[in-house]
Formats: structure tokens, sequence, C-alpha cells
């Protein structure tokens, strides 16, 4: 048998008579906890300890669940955010495309004397007016 840890640090002799205590002589003199057996509150006091644990886990386990389907949510969420952005998107251009298309199908206006507008910006950049202004 191996001595306990207050015996083993005071270099005596560790005895123990189970019929008198669970403790070794020396540690019983003292009234000091004896490392080589475990008393009841210690194991208890491990139960206990246990029992939290498992209690512990149980709550993670739980707030892992909920994390997942927030995360679940929240990913449905923005793919039907996304799904919006696009069919905005897609509207956004239809109309576009539709104005583009009236503006090709209206008669282009006549300028007086018969000039394009494009004659016109095209004299406008000449001016001296807005070479000044440079």
């Amino acid at each position: 048998m191996h001595a306990c840890v207050s015996c083993s640090f005071r270099t005596v002799e560790c005895r123990v008579d189970y019929s008198v205590s669970e403790k070794c002589s020396e540690c019983v003199r003292l009234s000091r906890p004896c490392s080589l057996t475990v008393s009841d509150a210690e194991w208890a006091r491990l139960h206990s300890e246990i029992e939290e644990a498992d209690r512990e886990l149980d709550r993670a386990r739980e707030a892992k669940q909920e994390v997942r389907a927030r995360i679940l949510r929240l990913k449905r969420k923005k793919q039907a955010l996304q799904d919006k952005r696009k069919e905005m998107f897609d509207r956004e251009t239809r109309n576009v495309e539709a104005l583009e298309l009236d503006e090709q199908r209206l008669p282009a206006p006549s300028s007086p004397g018969g000039l394009s507008q494009v004659s016109f910006g095209f004299l406008d950049r000449m001016s001296p007016v807005l070479a000044g202004n440079s």
C-alpha cells in the first residue's frame, strides 16, 4: 500500500486500521484529510459536479440547435431578399428597354432650317463663349 500524501510529505509511516477509520493513523491524529480513501462527501461533490456538467452540456446542445435554426432562417431570408433584388433589377431592365423602344419609335425632332441637333451640338463646341470658360 502507498503512503498518503501527508505521510509521504512528512516521511512518516502510513498505517491504516480500517476497523477504526478509513484514514491513516497520522491523519486521524492530526485531524487532516487523508488521501488514501475518498470520503462520502468527496464522492457526493464529484457526483454533483458530473450532474452539473451534464446540465451544462444539455443547455449548450439546446443553444446550438437554436443557433442552427436561426442560421437556417437567416439564410432563407437572405435568399428571399436576393431573389427580390433580382426580380426588381429584371423589372427595371424591362422598363428601361421599353422606354428605349418607345424612343426609337418616335420621329426624330426637327430643327429650324433643317439642321439636326447634332449639328447644333457641333456649333456649340466651337463657340468662343464656351472656349473662354475652359
